[in-house]
């Protein structure tokens, strides 16, 4: 019973905050668990990302010794890692080819609960997903203005938009801008001073912060919030 009564509590609390003021909201992978792709297939969590990865790309290998590909195996439920291995071994361009064709043409039913998200007026997202679930949610709904979108560093400036959403590590709709998975390509989005990042370190201050769908453990989500 004391469980029901703090669940009430929260989400008492929540509905009062997200009322008085508008938050922001941060997206993560589990956001996307259920939505299907273009081929029909569901979209993968982190860890059936990795493995898949690791099946396509890595356990294939002709050059790789059997020492290295042990190694990789251990590795191949943690993306990060498993993305690293895939960098040691010039793979990143297959690797790119792969997540957009995988994470590409989302979709989910007009009364999933996917289609909440848009039930609330947000000014500012910001998603740690590459896939296009939540553009496919906006374009959907004849009655919603399409978010002017963000993709890392770069803009798609829209005046009319609805709100503005950060696509963090990249876009499958626009995937020359490239993605990021790998430790090299943290660092690098780090030391640029990404303008998506500087934004979300303004509006953190300033405003309440959602996380939907994700731990902080990605390494430019850790940046930003400390």
């Amino acid at each position: 019973m004391n469980h029901i009564n703090d669940c009430k509590q929260e989400i008492e609390l929540l509905t009062n905050r997200m009322s008085a003021r508008t938050p922001i909201l941060v997206i993560g992978a589990g956001f996307s668990y259920g939505a299907l792709n273009g081929q029909q297939k569901p979209l993968p969590t982190g860890k059936m990302l990795a493995n898949e990865l690791f099946d396509t790309l890595l356990e294939k290998l002709p050059k790789t010794s059997s020492q290295y590909l042990e190694e990789y195996r251990c590795d191949r439920d943690d993306l990060l890692k498993t993305c690293n291995n895939i960098r040691e071994e010039n793979l990143v361009k297959k690797r790119d080819n792969y997540i957009t064709q995988r994470m590409n043409g989302c979709h989910c039913d007009s009364n999933d609960y996917h289609m909440f998200v848009k039930r609330h007026p947000w000014k500012h997202i910001f998603t740690l997903n590459i896939d296009d679930l939540l553009e496919y949610i906006y374009e959907s709904d004849p009655s919603q203005k399409e978010p002017n979108i963000h993709i890392k560093g770069k803009s798609q400036l829209d005046s009319e938009a609805s709100f503005d959403l950060y696509k963090l590590h990249g876009s499958v709709r626009n995937p020359l801008l490239g993605y990021i998975f790998d430790s090299e390509e943290y660092r690098e989005y780090i030391s640029e001073s990404a303008w998506a990042l500087e934004r979300f370190g303004q509006l953190f201050l300033t405003n309440d912060v959602i996380f939907l769908g994700t731990e902080f453990q990605e390494e430019d989500l850790l940046f930003m919030i400390e």
